[in-house]
């Protein structure tokens, strides 16, 4: 034996040493509980298959290769090498992907990634060829994806394998009498233990404190003790009396000092190489040790000289008298070659043992190398942790307050005060175009999708101006922050706040913030390296930044796309790099914004719709309660009255219509209404003298009170709000800076309006001089205000007309239009016509019927109400929405040439009339000059297309109709009809000499003559 102590003077390198033996005791104490589990995995799984596909139970397949049975690209065994290029084990015809010949092993793949805990099997260590004949192949799935490679035998594993395999494999579940959780904030038994194999294998210094060392015995101690299996295995609990042994005992054998060495040279030989300085430490440590080892060696060989001469003199002495006689009778060469003897055994003991203790010498340099070297790593962590922890403490201090009003903006409350649940729904399309919207409450919905629960990269979650799209941004990162906080444990949706912890970095940026910018990475440092760190530390900041975005999962929220636009006007969205393929991106944005073709649907992951609050009494009683007013049934009772109620699932409008009920301020249901209250209160904080117009500029200004005698700063706030929205260059529509500020407004005018709260300025970080950038307090309310300016300049709607002209997207990416209906009809009229004959862009229709309706809550004379539209496509939700559109249609009976329209409503109980339902409200045969029609779900008359001589396309879809005629309809050349109760007539389609595509579904034709039909 030999005392570890001679070896190592200092104790914690002692201790080192011994937690080093106890891992690996441990490791030796769990080979049979593991080995055999995952042989029963591998047979269970086959058992299930074989039995699945109907083959007999000893049925294999051994001719597939990994390779075969991955789709390329697959993470971690594919690496992408250029902009369109692999590097991957599918490289030969022979791997290339391919079904397997018996279907055994994908569905082998399958339950493998089925039972890993986070659906990401190290494929790049096993051998599919294999899994069948050594169940150690599918072990090596649940290992870390390095260093396992070569493994064939639990025996060949080591301390972090098995483990891993314990920690990663679901199997495992059932057999331990604790949760295994790994990315729990407490973690399990396995979790500790994996930590101290990495805490002795990372130990720059190779020292373990006593304390430390006494709760890694408690702990490994523990583990090998576990009640559920491990107590009953006779190789656990042999290893417990070993760990009681080591822990006990200061001496260690040779042997097991080898078998120590040789295992941390193994492990610790996969490390990278260190730097010159570090290697020259080494090298100095490792002449210590040496010494020491060759003086420990010296005393051992002169102990082992001195016993051997000792017990020969004392067998000398006992033996002498017996000897005597025979001693002389021995002749000279006798006693030659004893001697000769002796020394040869002399020697060689003594070349043996040096031999040994420089081959202990050479690993425990070698040891100690790795160990040192692997501070990089330990390094690495620490950053992180840092990184986290500062990002953390920004979020909860910048975000964890929102105002309660947009009428007082610097009137905030905590979130968790006046949180109210958010409304959102995925919206999924069908291959036949159709939407169907599912309400999810999760996280989890949001980010995962499949019974497997595979993380998406790509969310983007659409809203309308107004509806919390930041403020659930922000709800987000904090409950990232405070996964057990007040803010997570009070939301009656979205509390899984423990799904976030999956990310290594939540990053939020708001996009509107970075117009400039088209690298989401830049963004990052300049809203959240440049706030967190000092100058000095930015750089390292940004270059972990990167380390971390590419080895870890990391969440980017980019908060409002609609507002961003490219610098370089070729992108529409920001640029997120390949190599951050961990990372998962949440958008949030306006539905226009989706309408960009370069947004492409393979871009789109999943797509979430975020319609407000899911709950807005909760929010309006929260509100309430924060003013100090108990008023809630009053309240209700006057937002019934005036129709107000749908306007309450917006966020923004409900703040706004409950702070003007406590202030007095009553309100109708109509846009500008709203804004106009919203206006006028903030012009009260300048001056809360009353005056009012005699003569009002505009109908919504009749009640005002503080607008009249500030009524020069509105018309130049108003041309301001024009002139940025409707600017050239786009990036300056929403933010510009203070000097391009100054082109547009006075600094009399500029002091109004900052201290109104209409316009905000921020300071900008700069090196030279101070700068700042200023926008609108809200998007609509700038909206608002352009469209005030040109209800009152109609010389400038020549400019919109051009604006609208260049930019198809344009009349979605504003409210401008809606406005504009309610302040000046007649002037809505004319954009309208501009853009029907300017515009191709599809579903107009929505933004027309919420003109009207806008119009008509304005008052404005039903006779001048004449908006011109060709296309007419979307859907209607309510009764409100089908009077609206009925007078549009009535208004373009001539110059409607395109109809494709269908009722929609989020409840299957109650359901909006039928578009045609009264036909002397609706007549579909008055639209002369149609080219395309499709009706959804409609009861028709026979001669329902009648008079429609231009219709080229008619599609019905559920449909009623007893014996349809479509004679009249000559140049239609696509039919296409999805019926319920639809009959044709046998001579319906008689002289459609046109007709080119004919499709018919679930419907009657008897006797259908086609004669007619020459294509």
């Amino acid at each position: 034996m030999a005392r570890l102590g001679d070896v190592f003077g200092v104790q914690e390198m002692t201790n080192w040493l011994k937690a080093w033996l106890a891992l690996n005791i441990t490791k030796d104490g769990l080979h049979e509980f593991v080995d055999r589990e995952v042989k029963q995995f591998q047979t269970g799984i086959y058992q299930n298959i074989t039995s699945t596909l109907g083959l007999s139970a000893n049925t294999t397949c051994t001719s597939c290769l990994t390779a075969n049975i991955l789709p390329c690209p697959t993470q971690g065994v594919c690496k992408k090498s250029g902009r369109k290029s692999y590097i991957c084990t599918h490289d030969t015809p022979s791997k290339r992907y391919r079904p397997c010949p018996l279907s055994i092993c994908e569905k082998v793949r399958d339950h493998i990634k089925n039972d890993h805990r986070f659906n990401g099997p190290s494929w790049k260590n096993t051998c599919a060829e294999q899994w069948a004949c050594n169940h150690w192949q599918i072990g090596k799935c649940f290992m870390p994806p390095d260093g396992y490679i070569g493994v064939t035998s639990i025996r060949d594993t080591d301390f972090n394998g098995v483990i891993s395999v314990l920690l990663n494999c679901k199997h495992f579940d059932n057999l331990m009498s604790f949760s295994i959780a790994p990315m729990s904030v407490s973690p399990c038994l396995l979790s500790k233990a994996r930590d101290i194999g990495k805490a002795v294998r990372h130990s720059p210094s190779c020292e373990v404190t006593d304390s430390d060392l006494n709760d890694y015995f408690n702990t490994l101690e523990t583990l090998l003790k576990d009640s559920k299996t491990l107590a009953n295995d006779s190789s656990a609990q042999d290893a417990v009396s070993k760990l009681n042994l080591l822990r006990n005992e200061s001496t260690i054998s040779l042997a097991e000092m080898s078998h120590l060495l040789k295992d941390a040279h193994e492990t610790l030989g996969k490390a990278e190489n260190v730097t010159k300085e570090r290697k020259a430490q080494m090298e100095s440590y490792m002449e210590q040790l040496k010494t020491k080892l060759d003086e420990h060696a010296e005393t051992l060989i002169k102990q082992y000289t001195k016993n051997f001469t000792e017990e020969a003199n004392m067998f000398t002495e006992v033996r002498k008298a017996n000897i005597t006689e025979h001693a002389n009778a021995c002749t000279v060469e006798s006693k030659r070659l004893f001697n000769e003897h002796a020394n040869t055994r002399t020697e060689e003991s003594k070349i043996n043992l040096t031999e040994h203790v420089n081959t202990l010498a050479k690993k425990s340099i070698q040891d100690i190398q790795g160990a040192i070297s692997s501070k990089k790593e330990s390094d690495y962590e620490n950053k992180v942790e840092d990184f986290v922890g500062r990002l953390k403490q920004h979020y909860n201090l910048t975000m964890s307050h929102v105002s309660i009003s947009t009428l007082l903006p610097s009137g905030d409350e905590f979130l968790y005060k006046i949180y109210a649940a958010h409304a959102i729904c995925r919206i999924v399309e069908s291959n036949g175009g159709n939407k169907t919207e599912n309400p999810i409450t999760t996280y989890k919905e949001i980010l995962c999708r499949g019974e497997h629960e595979k993380l998406h990269k790509r969310i983007f979650l659409q809203g309308e101006a107004g509806m919390g799209k930041t403020t659930f941004a922000c709800k987000l990162a904090l409950d990232w922050c405070n996964p057990e906080g007040t803010l997570s444990s009070i939301s009656k949706t979205f509390g899984d706040a423990n799904t976030l912890q999956e990310f290594k970095l939540v990053l939020l940026i708001t996009l509107r913030d970075s117009v400039c910018e088209r690298d989401v990475t830049n963004m990052i440092k300049k809203q959240l390296i440049d706030m967190v760190y000092t100058d000095t530390e930015r750089n390292d900041a940004y270059v972990m930044l990167n380390k971390i975005m590419q080895q870890e999962m990391c969440l980017v929220v980019q908060d409002g796309l609609d507002e961003w636009k490219d610098p370089e006007g070729k992108e529409a969205q920001p640029i997120m790099l390949s190599c951050y393929s961990q990372c998962t991106v949440l958008t949030t944005t306006r539905p226009w914004k989706l309408t960009d073709e370069r947004i492409r649907k393979s871009q789109i992951d999943s797509l979430f719709e975020l319609k407000g609050v899911s709950d807005p009494q909760e929010l309006c009683k929260s509100l309430l309660d924060s003013f100090g007013c108990n008023t809630l049934n009053e309240f209700e009772q006057y937002v019934t009255k005036n129709r107000l109620r749908a306007l309450l699932f917006s966020p923004m409008l409900l703040s706004l219509i409950v702070s003007s009920w406590v202030d007095g301020t009553l309100l109708t249901g109509s846009r500008c209404d709203i804004y106009t209250v919203l206006i006028d209160g903030l012009f009260k904080k300048v001056s809360e003298n009353i005056s009012f117009f005699g003569q009002p500029p505009l109908m919504c200004f009749q009640n005002t009170r503080y607008l009249q005698q500030s009524f020069e700063h509105l018309q130049a706030i108003s041309k301001t709000a024009f002139l940025m929205l409707f600017s050239a260059e786009r990036e300056h529509s929403l933010v510009i800076s203070d000097r391009q500020l100054s082109h547009y407004l006075t600094q009399e005018h500029k002091d109004f309006a900052l201290k109104t709260g209409i316009i905000t300025e921020r300071k900008c970080f700069s090196r030279t001089y101070q700068r700042s950038t200023c926008s609108f307090i809200h998007k609509s309310v700038q909206e608002f205000l352009a469209a005030v300016h040109i209800a009152r300049n109609s010389a400038d709607l020549v400019v919109v007309a051009r604006y609208f002209g260049e930019n198809s997207n344009a009349i979605f990416e504003n409210q401008i239009f809606i406005f504009l209906c309610g302040l000046n009809i007649l002037l809505a009229n004319e954009l309208s016509r501009i853009i029907d004959s300017t515009t191709t862009t599809e579903y107009l229709l929505s933004t027309y019927i919420s003109g009207f309706i806008e119009a008509q809550a304005n008052g404005q004379n039903p006779n001048d109400i004449d908006l011109k539209l060709s296309r007419f496509e979307g859907s209607y939700f309510d009764c409100i929405e089908r009077h609206a559109l009925v007078r549009i249609l009535q208004m373009n009976k001539l110059n409607a040439k395109l109809l494709e329209i269908y009722p929609f409503s989020n409840n299957d109980y109650i359901k909006p009339r039928r578009l045609m339902e009264d036909e002397s409200a609706f007549d579909l045969s008055s639209f002369r000059n149609l080219e395309s029609l499709e009706i959804n779900e409609e009861i028709l008359r026979p001669y329902v297309c009648h008079r429609l001589s231009q219709l080229k396309k008619l599609k019905f879809y559920l449909c009623d109709c007893k014996g349809l005629d479509l004679t009249s309809c000559h140049r239609l050349e696509v039919l296409d009809i999805f019926g319920r109760e639809l009959t044709l007539k046998p001579n319906a389609l008689n002289g459609l000499s046109q007709l080119k595509t004919l499709k018919l579904h679930t419907c009657e034709c008897k006797g259908l003559d086609l004669s007619s039909c020459q294509y």
